[in-house]
């Protein structure tokens, strides 16, 4: 199966995001969250994951999240619309042929 990482500042609320993303996903890819300012072992383990989605919070991270995975994973941006419980179906289904 494959990973997927979603990442935010914190991680709290990015947490129940992915809860969500693993429900649309029905075991095509399942989700886990890390909030990135306090952890950042996630790139110890970046071979694990096949995409990256990167919350609104730390959009202005993207630049430095793209070099820090040098090509070797997708970066999806995910847009302050769609973060949210409400709204994460749309973003799922407008963006599942990319992941």
């Amino acid at each position: 199966m494959k990973k997927g990482l979603l990442i935010c500042s914190g991680g709290i609320s990015t947490t129940m995001i992915a809860k969500k993303l693993n429900e649309c996903a029905n075991g095509y890819i399942e989700f886990e969250a890390k909030g990135i300012m306090t952890d950042t072992s996630w790139l110890d383990y970046l071979e694990d994951y096949s995409i990256l989605l990167v919350s609104p919070q730390i959009k202005h991270m993207y630049s430095k999240l793209e070099e820090d995975v040098q090509g070797q994973i997708k970066l999806i941006q995910i847009e302050p619309e769609f973060f949210n419980l409400n709204s994460i179906t749309e973003f799922w289904e407008k963006n599942k042929e990319n992941i």
